[in-house]
């Protein structure tokens, strides 16, 4: 699951859905795919499949009968040793000859009550409680509740509290700052499921309408860009903005699927007066807020002013190689959005209360091709198209071509398409993926993305245009031994210096990345050992400016025996930035369903170990401690999070019961 994730993530950090795909990647293991009667929609739970794989197991099942094991796999062309290891984990076979733990055969046949306490906080005293702003203690608080029976009923309660906010008291006198809770019934018959809660849409390619967790241009996976269309899902992360809260249906009519939802919620805005045409005093909301906080006065008042109502619905025909949608989405505030009147504002949904998105999305397969693609058009005539091609010449090598045309008048507020930017807006690109396995255990991959911004953005005061690439190269030169070997460059325009009051230039800035990774795991009867360590470089220059550069070295160890109930991962890494240019952000371990994906820039040094003990079959008991030393500041962070001296120290502790 680790492995899967840092490939995820590592070129994406957009913080807020990492407990999500988290708890995701758990549900499958949990409750694995049975290949021997699933159809191609569960089989797409599997997203790092590709669809000429899922199509690949279809007909062998038809071909040759049931799977009797999962080494049958093997015979399939496009399925490699290394990637089928990961496989086995999420996959299982009916009537299969492979005895399950007890543990596992309980799982899929009787309820599990699942409750996870977590506690953090930074050791310093920040700025904030120094001076009275921040109303609570330094303390987070995590609460969720889980009940699931056989994978039928599905039942979740989070609650949480972020450090600085109040508890049990003040602005929070009934517990925590954020509650999310669902149920959720998978039935049998035409109504497949029902979703009551909080939830997240996912239809087609992203342009309609998709929120959650979206899979971008990443290291892992250059040529499986396809997203996969999970229709309703519950949602169970912590991250208290872009997703739905109210009721939706999955409806199955043979090889016709129709998703429905209608959703009511407030999040948080600053309300302004203002005057309409007849000299009327109206409140509008001039800005909508994401982060979740809620420290000082400030934050408190702007939470839950607005009051969100969205609704829509998405109808797919699955055929065996060919599939085709129709999604439809709307939302209504209740008061006017009235944004700053900045330049690149122009074209974003502004001066309405209510905006609206359709599109169409496709798929067909056709051997070795692969067709997918969605177009869409939104309230103002803006429009948004998507069109890939996946070829698979011969087993081991794959090629994507992927173009994308997104108008700056295309404006909504709850699409996730594949792009550069930060929406489905704005922008032109064409990109080139590559996948290549030349030998059993060497892969080559790669991507170029050419890209361009036609109307203005935040930071570049003129139309812009930039390129991104990668390249890869993975080789597993024994059973316990992996190198990794990576260089990705980005080229793209943004102000400089001001050549007049008000007026910027516009100049190219190029960032580039080296990084070089080792892991070797070594075993000794019940005892294993992971040895990883990292080098990365990175390089950021912009046009008449000098050249930045900086640098990361880590060595980590993981430890962890069958015979005793305790294992622990432990990092040292030490690294040296000349600016936050050149930052760079690495993946750590921590408590499960928990993240930390740094960011080191400056100079010093971190330690962390995360240490997690069985206590019995129904508790687990985690423990994290890291430290920051920076030898080159005084003051760490600034305004209210702002830290006196050069070390921030943080604890972390977890329980889970299961019964």
């Amino acid at each position: 699951i680790e492995r899967i994730i840092v490939g995820l993530f590592d070129e994406n950090i957009e913080f807020g859905f990492y407990e999500q795909i988290y708890e995701d990647l758990v549900n499958l293991a949990e409750y694995p795919v049975n290949i021997n009667s699933a159809d191609k929609q569960e089989l797409e739970r599997l997203f790092f499949l590709n669809d000429n794989q899922i199509i690949e197991i279809i007909d062998y099942r038809n071909k040759y009968g049931l799977f009797v094991s999962p080494a049958e796999l093997l015979t399939i062309s496009g399925f490699p040793e290394n990637f089928l290891k990961e496989l086995f984990r999420f996959i299982r076979l009916e009537d299969e000859g492979i005895i399950y733990s007890r543990f596992r055969r309980n799982l899929l046949k009787k309820p599990v009550n699942e409750i996870l306490i977590r506690t953090n906080r930074i050791l310093e005293t920040k700025t904030g409680y120094h001076s009275g702003n921040y109303n609570g203690n330094p303390w987070k608080y995590y609460l969720r509740y889980r009940y699931k029976n056989n994978n039928k009923i599905n039942i979740g309660l989070t609650a949480e509290n972020d450090p600085g906010e109040e508890f049990f008291k003040g602005s929070n006198k009934y517990g925590f700052d954020f509650y999310s809770g669902f149920v959720e019934l998978k039935l049998k018959g035409m109504v497949k499921s029902i979703v009551i809660g909080d939830f997240l849409c996912q239809f087609g390619q992203g342009t309609t309408l998709w929120n959650g967790f979206s899979s971008g241009k990443n290291s892992s996976s250059v040529v499986n860009l396809n997203k996969r269309s999970t229709g309703i899902k519950t949602y169970s992360s912590s991250t208290e903005y872009n997703f739905f809260r109210g009721v939706g249906v999955n409806l199955n009519m043979r090889r016709v699927y129709i998703n429905a939802f209608i959703s009511y919620k407030k999040d948080d805005a600053s309300i302004e007066i203002t005057t309409d045409s007849l000299n009327n005093d109206i409140e509008v909301i001039k800005l909508l807020y994401k982060s979740g906080f809620h420290r000082t006065e400030k934050e408190i008042n702007n939470r839950r002013n607005a009051s969100i109502f969205t609704g829509g619905a998405n109808i797919k025909y699955y055929g065996e190689l060919f599939s085709l949608g129709f999604s439809y989405a709307f939302q209504s505030f209740d008061k006017m959005l009235m944004k700053d009147e900045a330049p690149y504002n122009i074209n974003h949904f502004n001066g309405a209360k209510s905006l609206f998105a359709s599109g169409v999305n496709y798929q067909a397969i056709l051997k070795k091709y692969t067709l997918f693609g969605e177009l869409s058009l939104a309230k103002g005539g803006g429009t948004a198209i998507l069109n890939g091609l996946i070829i698979n010449p011969f087993s081991g090598l794959n090629y994507l071509l992927l173009l994308r045309w997104y108008s700056p008048k295309y404006q909504t507020d709850f699409s996730g398409s594949v792009s550069e930017g930060n929406a489905t807006s704005n922008e032109r690109g064409l990109y080139l993926g590559l996948e290549y396995c030349p030998l059993k255990k060497l892969k080559i991959s790669g991507y170029v993305d050419i890209f361009e911004f036609p109307w203005l953005r935040y930071l570049s005061d003129a139309p812009s245009s930039g390129i991104d690439y990668l390249i890869r190269v993975q080789n597993s030169f024994a059973e316990n031994f992996t190198l990794l070997s990576q260089y990705k460059s980005e080229i793209k325009s943004k102000n400089s210096a001001n050549l007049l009051p008000g007026l910027n230039t516009i100049n190219s800035s190029h960032k580039s990345s080296f990084r070089n990774q080792l892991n070797i795991n070594i075993s000794y009867r019940t005892l294993s050992f992971v040895l990883s360590n990292r080098f990365e470089f990175s390089y950021y220059k912009i046009l008449e400016e000098g050249l930045e550069r900086g640098w990361l070295f880590y060595q980590n160890i993981k430890m962890s025996s069958d015979n005793i109930p305790l294992s622990f991962s432990v990092r040292y890494a030490i690294f040296s930035t000349d600016s936050y240019n050149t930052r760079i952000y690495t993946y750590e371990n921590d408590v499960l369903y928990s993240f930390s994906i740094p960011s080191f820039y400056g100079r010093g040094s971190r330690f962390y170990i995360c240490i997690k003990y069985i206590a019995s079959r129904r508790m687990e008991l985690w423990f994290k401690y890291n430290i920051t030393y920076y030898s080159d500041k005084d003051m760490i962070g600034s305004g209210m999070e702002e830290i006196a001296g050069n070390k921030k120290n943080e604890i972390k502790f977890q329980l889970r019961l299961r019964m």
